[in-house]
């Protein structure tokens, strides 16, 4: 059985962001992970960053779309008790 690693999807997002040539986002979701200081942060800041994306770029192919929602669904589970807004 194989877990989803979020750091590892996170990573694998950002290269296949990359060479999409959305570049800009690649960034931004990097600086989400290495600028929080706890999980909880670091979460936070990578679904702000992929509702933005989702919102903001209408291009993504449907393997990127599919992956930042996995991503999301998994922060959501994971910190269900806490309120967004974003």
């Amino acid at each position: 059985m194989q877990t989803f690693n979020i750091y590892d999807e996170i990573k694998e997002l950002c290269e296949q962001l990359e060479a999409s040539n959305f570049t800009k986002w690649s960034q931004t979701l990097k600086d989400a992970v290495i600028s929080g200081s706890t999980g909880t942060e670091i979460f936070v800041e990578v679904k702000v960053t992929l509702d933005q994306l989702l919102r903001e770029e209408s291009s993504l192919s449907p393997n990127l779309k599919a992956r930042a929602e996995a991503i999301l669904a998994f922060i959501h589970k994971n910190l269900k008790h806490f309120r967004f807004n974003s």
